[in-house]
């Protein structure tokens, strides 16, 4: 199965919090790209998924004149991910036994749109991983985030 979407979104009246604490208009937010995702089962005990999406994300309108055409915070241009399980093809004390294990990449973002205010958050690859346990309606699962340490950051300012 595999799927393929464009899109071209437009936020209006947008609020932000700024450094006072106090709430004010930014205008307006503008994405448009392409998102890719494609999946697989090559046995009947092994799913795997793959995607990437492509974002041009800027300032449309705002009442500060230099952030108009500006990359929106915190949106990458490019995201990028694999992702596999495998299920032991035995039954296991009545259940199923699982394990995953992912890879995530995000190219770099910015903290602000204000490039006066901006702080440049390098793109990151993190690899994920996981063991599961299903039983009837139940799943016990360990999850491993970030399994080789590396920095990355979600946030900023």
């Amino acid at each position: 199965m595999s799927a393929l979407a464009g899109f071209d979104i437009e936020k209006t009246n947008i609020i932000e919090t700024n450094p006072n604490g106090d709430n004010e208009l930014l205008g307006a937010l503008k994405s448009k790209g392409l998102e890719f995702e494609v999946q697989a089962m090559p046995t009947p005990n092994w799913q795997i998924r793959a995607g990437y999406a492509y974002a041009d994300s800027i300032v449309s309108d705002s009442p500060k004149a230099a952030l108009v055409g500006a990359r929106n915070a915190f949106a990458p241009e490019h995201d990028l991910f694999l992702w596999t399980r495998y299920n032991y093809p035995e039954t296991v004390m009545g259940g199923t036994i699982g394990a995953s294990l992912g890879i995530n990449y995000e190219s770099e973002r910015f903290t602000n749109a204000d490039v006066t205010k901006q702080v440049v958050l390098p793109g990151a690859t993190r690899v994920d991983a996981g063991l599961y346990f299903d039983h009837e309606r139940y799943r016990v699962a360990l999850n491993i985030e970030n399994l080789f340490d590396k920095t990355y950051f979600t946030g900023g300012s």
